[in-house]
């Protein structure tokens, strides 16, 4: 390629030539808007965090991973082209899983809990739609609001404020916890069912895999394999993690980018739903486990034929880098480079893309569905049309949203600032419990 690089992505990649060597090999199509990040910055963010993965995973003598649905499906396909390519001794499997489709069958056997995370604040958090994640059919969520007789509509999000009294409401329904809790017992046998099918009652040698954010997937996992017989606690590797459980063990998540504790640079330029829309799998969210004869299914919501078509092309993009790389480093090199380094180039990298896109790519990228309800049905575009300047968390991709309608240049600056305090603010509990843990 020369010196006169085809993308702005190539001249970061200088600072690791391993992983610039690899982009130079990938054939990256030319015309294609989406091609460069594709190739050049997903690519190789997921190739590190890969490599970090299973260097960890060899190191600790973990035989199985589990690839959690929908975010490991790529991260997957990558880990078997690089145990494939040197050999290495471990598993790669995938787990059709959802937040909905464990936290259902798991309602009746904690209230409080489950209605702490039922009741999460949100533009899809409507009274209908909270109702609807519990399980209870459109007859049965029409009874419990008029019951609860609460000034709210059914289909208008709540308030932040007022979600404690809707949820205490919920708390005191005898026909809302009776009905939760019919629904949640006939669920759990198919999800038990499939968890031990998979082979998740005895884990001494296993670990799940996700994209991360709060880790309560994990935790879901770990109360749901306790009731098939498993002693051992889930653990669990995470591109980035802004939280965990709290009455999570912090040693039990690991993470690669970012974690609670640290990395306010890498988290006030990143969006956590950017990089979901774009590693999701070809198929839909899993809704909830079906009996199959001798066999446990998950079943899969709808997913539109031109969506899958989408991300079936960013998926084959990122592969081409991960094939290249897995062709062009040495297996000394891919044990021994310094994943520090590579790191730092990671997130200029994933700055650039996220932070400056090109038009392009603003609408390339921000024409992708996303959603940010556990159930299927709450899709819109990632860069939608901006919210006025005092709504700073409103679009799901802001500096998108602002490149594709506004013609601006990227994020910006007291957007910036909002996520540099929001995240300095939220890292704070987690930097004192490490200066007092003996």
């Amino acid at each position: 390629m020369g010196t006169l690089y085809p993308n702005r992505y190539l001249k970061i990649l200088e600072a690791s030539p391993a992983l610039l060597r690899a982009a130079e090999n990938a054939d990256i199509p030319r015309g294609d808007p989406g091609a460069p990040a594709l190739c050049c910055v997903m690519g190789p963010a997921l190739a590190e965090f890969t490599r970090w993965l299973l260097l960890n995973a060899v190191q600790e003598r973990i035989e199985r991973l589990y690839f959690l649905a929908r975010d490991g499906w790529w991260m997957r396909e990558a880990a078997q082209i690089f145990c494939a390519e040197y050999g290495l001794p471990v598993e790669c499997r995938y787990l059709s899983c959802s937040r909905h489709a464990l936290r259902l069958p798991l309602f009746h056997r904690n209230h409080a809990a489950s209605l702490d995370r039922l009741c999460a604040p949100g533009p899809a958090s409507t009274p209908d739609r909270l109702l609807a994640r519990a399980g209870l059919t459109p007859e049965e969520r029409s009874a419990v609001l008029r019951e609860l007789a609460l000034p709210l509509r059914a289909d208008a999000p709540i308030p932040r404020a007022d979600m404690p009294q809707f949820r205490a409401a919920l708390g005191r329904s005898t026909a809302f916890l009776t009905l939760a809790d019919r629904h949640s017992r006939r669920a759990l046998p198919a999800l038990a069912g499939y968890l031990a099918q998979e082979g998740l009652a005895a884990g001494k040698h296993d670990a799940v895999v996700d994209s991360g954010w709060i880790g309560t997937l994990q935790q879901s996992l770990t109360d749901a394999c306790a009731l098939i017989g498993r002693e051992e606690r889930v653990t669990g590797f995470y591109f980035g993690l802004y939280e965990v459980p709290r009455a999570a063990r912090r040693a039990d998540y690991r993470c690669y980018y970012f974690s609670p504790e640290g990395g306010l640079r890498e988290k006030a330029h990143f969006s956590n739903n950017l990089f979901e829309a774009v590693m999701t799998a070809p198929h839909g969210t899993t809704t909830h486990y079906a009996h199959a004869g001798v066999a446990c299914i998950p079943v899969y919501a709808p997913m539109a034929e031109t969506h899958r078509t989408r991300i079936l092309q960013c998926g084959e993009l990122m592969m081409r880098y991960i094939r290249s790389l897995a062709h062009t480093m040495g297996r000394d090199e891919f044990f021994r480079a310094d994943f520090s380094a590579h790191r730092r180039t990671v997130r200029r990298l994933l700055q650039a893309w996220m932070d400056t896109p090109t038009h392009g790519e603003a609408v390339y990228f921000g024409t992708l569905p996303f959603s940010d309800d556990v159930l299927p049905g709450a899709d819109r575009e990632l860069a939608v049309p901006p919210a006025p300047a005092l709504i700073p968390r409103s679009e799901p991709w802001h500096a998108g949203s602002r490149v594709r309608y506004m013609n601006r240049t990227g994020a910006s600056p007291r957007y910036t600032l909002y996520q540099y305090a929001r995240h300095s603010r939220a890292s704070r509990p987690y930097q004192v419990r490490k200066e007092v843990r003996p």
